[in-house]
């Protein structure tokens, strides 16, 4: 190899590493909880704007059976139910600090063209699991909106740190994966289809 493509890949490599960074440190994610009035339950709102990558995010944010590639505290998530009318049935296991500790829920999940994925728990020892992510076009990125309401069955002021932990970690992860989608050319399976 000669200096001079020695010292373009070097280059591209860096160049690489800057835009990997300061796309992950102009994120702001701004998480706000809410008590919905007519369920009691407290609703988990996260919003952030990715200004790229934002087809690779939804189809990496679209392959469920990832997810424990993308958290810590998820440690299994699997298909239990191929996908029928647009809808799919998943196992996701959980394992969050103490006091929280093991969890799992069965989730039903549909997408909308691609647009957003809605969840609600069909079993599980969760006392709550459901929400929306919705992706809406911005330029030439993408903001998400994340809506929540996870209960692991204690009291929200012991699990609020947790929950934005989690969202903003799993967010985050959902965005460096989609980085290395784009700019890898590797492609994660889209979980919302037959397998």
């Amino acid at each position: 190899m000669s200096s001079h493509s020695f010292i373009k890949r070097i280059c591209a490599t860096l160049a690489l590493l800057v835009t990997c960074n300061v796309g992950l440190a102009a994120q702001a994610i701004k998480i706000q909880f809410a008590k919905d009035s007519a369920s009691g339950q407290e609703t988990l709102n996260a919003h952030t704007v990715f200004n790229h990558h934002g087809a690779a995010l939804r189809r990496v944010l679209l392959s469920f059976h990832d997810y424990a590639d993308l958290h810590p505290w998820i440690t299994e998530a699997k298909l239990t139910s191929p996908t029928v009318g647009g809808k799919s049935e998943f196992l996701i296991q959980f394992k969050f600090p103490w006091p929280i500790g093991q969890r799992w829920s069965r989730v039903e999940v549909s997408t909308d063209h691609r647009n957003s994925i809605n969840w609600h728990q069909v079993e599980g020892t969760m006392k709550a699991n459901a929400g929306q992510l919705k992706f809406v076009a911005s330029g030439q990125g993408v903001r998400v909106d994340y809506s929540a309401v996870i209960n692991a069955g204690l009291p929200n002021a012991l699990t609020r740190g947790f929950k934005k932990r989690f969202v903003r970690e799993f967010i985050d992860a959902a965005h460096t994966r989609a980085t290395e989608v784009d700019t890898t050319g590797l492609r994660f399976a889209d979980s919302s289809s037959n397998r």
